[in-house]
């Protein structure tokens, strides 16, 4: 199961079993009327509304049509607005599809990962006027951008640095615990999120274990930044870096 609460009060929950989703829906809505009235807030209920996503690959598919659309539109216009005004439509026709919900998807299949990337790869070559068989990994860190991955690892890391500043929900910062509050041991991980033991390939793409197997992989100069602004600029700044070896 993944769960993933946005500014814009999105609930991302997921399972292969439908019996086992509707048990966890339920039970993660109780938890949220808690909260909700912990907090002395209220729930508009005439605007909530659920959405049914039966397999990632169609709603990542769907994001690929329209990436695709979208490319071209870019294209179409390369000849007569400059780069920068280019690299302004891609922040608007590109960017927020892929930011959207990838919390929930972005970690499910790598194959479909790949599938965005290509139309990330091929649009940068586009804005870039460069050849279609060119290297891309200069240009996104020249420029500045993340591949679909690494947005995703953005995200995540920006999650973790609100659980580990504690300004989660106590209903959602109670499923993640520190190594020091399981045993007393000092040791060098002690302060590192706790990995929960996991007996399916399913349960290691949750949030709960690769929220804290990110967090924990993070150098401390990361980590450990006054704010969060800072700590998302490191964070990109690290992810850029990755770009070093052309592929």
């Amino acid at each position: 199961m993944t769960r993933n609460i946005h500014d814009d009060s999105n609930i991302f929950l997921s399972h292969k079993n439908p019996q086992v989703l509707l048990q966890t829906v339920n039970s993660e809505l109780s938890n949220i009327i808690i909260w909700i009235h912990a907090n002395k807030l209220s729930l508009n209920f005439q605007k909530t509304n659920y959405m049914l996503f039966s397999n990632w690959k169609i709603h990542v598919n769907k994001i690929c049509k329209l990436l695709s659309r979208n490319t071209g539109v870019i294209c179409k216009l390369k000849r007569v607005i400059p780069k920068e005004i280019l690299f302004i439509l891609y922040s608007t026709l590109i960017l927020p599809y892929l930011n959207y919900g990838i919390l929930a998807w972005g970690n499910s299949s790598k194959s479909q990962n790949e599938k965005l990337c290509f139309i990330q790869k091929r649009v940068i070559r586009i804005i870039c006027n460069v050849h279609f068989r060119t290297h891309t990994n200069a240009l996104f860190h020249q420029h500045e951008i993340l591949k679909v991955e690494d947005i995703y690892f953005m995200q995540l890391g920006s999650l973790m640095y609100d659980l580990n500043a504690g300004e989660f929900p106590l209903a959602l910062a109670q499923r993640f615990k520190k190594n020091s509050d399981i045993h007393r041991y000092n040791t060098r991980q002690a302060s590192d999120l706790h990995l929960p033991r996991a007996r399916t390939q399913f349960t290691l793409k949750t949030l709960v274990h690769t929220g804290p197997r990110f967090w924990n992989s993070l150098d401390a100069s990361i980590k450990h930044t006054s704010s969060k602004s800072a700590f998302k600029r490191r964070l990109k700044s690290h992810l850029l870096n990755t770009y070093c070896v052309d592929s």
